[in-house]
């Protein structure tokens, strides 16, 4: 909500999200910068979208209450929030038919190594059929 109201202040909202990690009550993740790369999906170049695709993924990490977990379990939800940051984006994408963006965020999703599922296949298959 907050950030759909942010039309003009992107640049203090992604310094709000930026901030959350310094929370234990706020975790970023993709549902939550969605409005931001949605406007800038509309109203903005491809070049600019995937500028605001490295802000936000050299800064996603998790909030302070990630401390109190085990290592092991720190670095799976870690893997798993930026795993479904990804696949936000790139269903996003997909969405609005900006086939050449989803291709170049799957292939930096590749580079992570995740698990891959037949849904990844199935995007992948999607992507390159376009």
């Amino acid at each position: 909500m907050f950030l759909e109201r942010c039309k003009g202040y992107e640049e203090d909202a992604k310094r709000f999200l930026f901030l959350s990690a310094d929370t234990t009550d706020i975790q970023m993740d993709y549902k939550m910068v969605r409005p931001l790369f949605k406007r800038a999906m509309t109203f903005k170049a491809a070049a600019d979208v995937l500028k605001l695709f490295e802000q936000f993924r050299k800064n996603l990490k998790l909030n302070r209450s990630s401390k109190q977990m085990e290592p092991e379990e720190r670095s799976e939800k870690l893997k798993q929030l930026k795993k479904n940051f990804y696949d936000g984006l790139i269903k996003d994408l997909l969405d609005k038919q900006a086939y050449q963006l989803a291709q170049v965020i799957y292939s930096e999703k590749k580079r992570e190594k995740f698990e891959t599922t037949l849904d990844d296949q199935m995007i992948g298959f999607k992507i390159f059929s376009a």
